[in-house]
């Protein structure tokens, strides 16, 4: 099966991170789901850890100075394995199947 790994830059996305998580955990393709808190000063991190199923695919990291979205993906970016990288915003979310339907393409 082919693995992919979703990336989530987050900064102050404590109100919607928890369902872009959810939902990139439900996709079974998904083996990893990178989120890097780019310093937020809200609860975006415990947030984000809460919505953990327990599988062992998701990772939280922190950025401790903002430096935008596209570093904290770098980051993310540079600790994946997956076959696949999927970006994902952390005010967005996937409906389910998305991920099985774009392998197919």
């Amino acid at each position: 099966m082919t693995s992919v790994a979703v990336v989530i830059a987050a900064h102050h996305a404590a109100l919607t991170i928890g369902r872009a998580v959810r939902s990139a955990l439900a996709e079974p393709e998904v083996v990893e789901v990178w989120v890097v808190d780019d310093a937020s000063t809200d609860a975006t991190m415990q947030e984000a850890r809460r919505s953990d199923d327990g599988s062992g695919r998701l990772q939280v990291l922190r950025q401790a100075v903002n430096s935008g979205p596209a570093a904290a993906r770098n980051r993310a970016l540079a600790l994946a394995t997956s076959d696949w990288v999927c970006v994902l915003d952390a005010d967005d979310h996937f409906l389910p199947g998305r991920i099985g339907r774009m392998l197919k393409a």
